[in-house]
């Protein structure tokens, strides 16, 4: 019996024999055609959307016509070694850290002033006599222990003194060496951040040139498409009489195009696959940028004596230096 090919008709065609459903072999699914999403992910990702990312290559998707830089104008710069790319020094602000002490001790200091040893005794007795009376009172002789209270708290005010000193020479001495950690940990953070942007910038030109290579393997593949499905159309009829000869030339070339569409196929596959991962490699080196940029502000902020914002807690506080 003659197994017919299915027919498909908006007609009566009871009569002609069909092919058993079950037997019909469904194509497997593209290389590039993700897994479903469940159900709880594609919640969390609707109440958690990642940061969007401007991807510089993105051009080439809105804008069919647009082109990509010369081949010399992709290149990103490299990180220059020489004096020229040293990170620029931040200008420290002037301190008066002698002031600061003074205030700080300046309730202490008049107090001791202000301390009385021996409280004076009242001239009651010529106030009393003659109320009108505004003369100073005559002078009363020190006691041994007034003397002796007078002198300690003389010695108590230099020794005061000198330790106010040696606690200005401690608060500056203890800020130049943090000011010099602090400018090297700011070297640094420059650095990395200049090395950062070399990297986004290589991969901002890799991915322009991805964006060209795409069009042109897409170009390719309706290329491939098309000699294929022409060459199908054209396959030879029988009632033409052809050789056997002709149908085995037309069955090769048929190979031969069906495997070249196969092939071209295969390579935009492959590079979306690409392009995919140059998106999340992108994606995650932005990121790093932005920490590295984060650290490098606080860093610069602290050199110019200005307030720093906690990026845990969101609290403003004093400058360090």
């Amino acid at each position: 019996m003659t197994n017919w090919e299915t027919r498909f008709s908006f007609g009566d065609d009871a009569g002609l024999p069909r092919r058993p459903l079950a037997s019909v072999t469904l194509p497997a699914p593209p290389a590039n055609v993700l897994a479903p999403v469940p159900l709880t992910e594609r919640v969390h990702r609707m109440m958690n959307p990642a940061p969007r990312v401007e991807l510089p290559f993105d051009e080439g998707y809105r804008n069919p016509a647009w082109q990509p830089p010369k081949a010399d104008e992709q290149q990103p710069a490299a990180v220059e070694t020489s004096e020229e790319a040293l990170p620029p020094v931040i200008p420290v602000p002037e301190r008066d850290l002698g002031s600061e002490v003074s205030e700080l001790l300046e309730s202490t200091f008049k107090y001791l002033d202000q301390f009385a040893v021996v409280e004076k005794p009242d001239d009651f007795e010529r106030g009393y006599q003659n109320p009108l009376d505004t003369s100073r009172p005559a002078p009363q002789p020190k006691s041994d222990t007034e003397i002796g209270f007078e002198t300690r708290k003389t010695a108590l005010l230099d020794s005061l003194h000198a330790w106010a000193d040696s606690f200005t020479h401690f608060l500056s001495d203890h800020r130049s060496w943090r000011t010099e950690t602090i400018r090297n940990e700011y070297q640094e953070a420059w650095a990395a951040c200049k090395q950062q942007d070399a990297i986004v910038a290589g991969i901002v030109a890799e991915g322009q040139q991805a964006v060209a290579e795409m069009r042109n393997l897409k170009q390719a593949q309706a290329k491939a498409r098309l000699l294929a499905e022409g060459h199908v159309e054209a396959e030879p009829d029988l009632n033409d009489l052809p050789s056997q000869a002709d149908l085995d030339r037309w069955r090769a070339e048929n190979v031969r195009l069906k495997a070249a569409w196969k092939v071209a196929d295969e390579a935009v596959s492959a590079e979306i696959s690409r392009q995919r991962s140059l998106r999340l490699r992108y994606e995650r080196e932005v990121i790093k940028r932005r920490a590295l940029r984060q650290v490098e502000r606080s860093l610069r902020l602290k050199l110019g004596g200005e307030d720093v914002k906690d990026p845990g807690t969101g609290l403003v506080g004093a400058p360090e230096l």
